[in-house]
């Protein structure tokens, strides 16, 4: 009879735990970690602080929810970081754009300088030729 029970009480307990709950970490708050991590996001973080601090804000929000077990919110969260991160990453690539724009516009600038000074250096040359060429032809006649 002991036996019995015994037996009994480890195939209740032993179900109850086969019945826990099992908590897994969402999958979105690893794909947050690793973009919070990748070298698009040290880029991000120095040309797109903002946007790159508005995707640690979530990122942070959504390893505490997991914390507190809310893993519904954890995931909500961790998607929102991870397209927080996707747009930090484009507005990076913007202002890289951007500043490479202005220097290309500044090399042109400096480029078209050069070549006005060139044509008129070449207006110069081309009258020189043509007043030696005068005094030529006057010292012919």
């Amino acid at each position: 009879m002991r036996h019995a029970l015994l037996v009994l009480a480890l195939s209740v307990a032993s179900s109850s735990l086969a019945c826990a709950p099992v908590r897994t970490r969402p999958s979105s708050l690893a794909d947050a970690a690793s973009a919070s991590e990748s070298a698009q996001s040290k880029e991000a973080a120095q040309l797109a602080p903002t946007s790159f601090a508005e995707a640690e804000g979530y990122r942070r929000e959504a390893e505490e929810a997991y914390a507190r077990g809310d893993g519904a919110a954890a995931q909500f969260l961790g998607e929102r970081a991870v397209a927080a991160y996707a747009r930090a990453f484009v507005h990076a690539r913007t202002v890289r754009a951007q500043v490479a724009t202005e220097e290309g516009k500044k090399e042109l600038a400096k480029a078209e300088a050069e070549l006005q000074r060139l044509r008129d250096e070449q207006g110069r040359a081309a009258a020189d030729v043509a007043a030696i060429e005068m005094r030529i032809k006057v010292a012919r006649d």
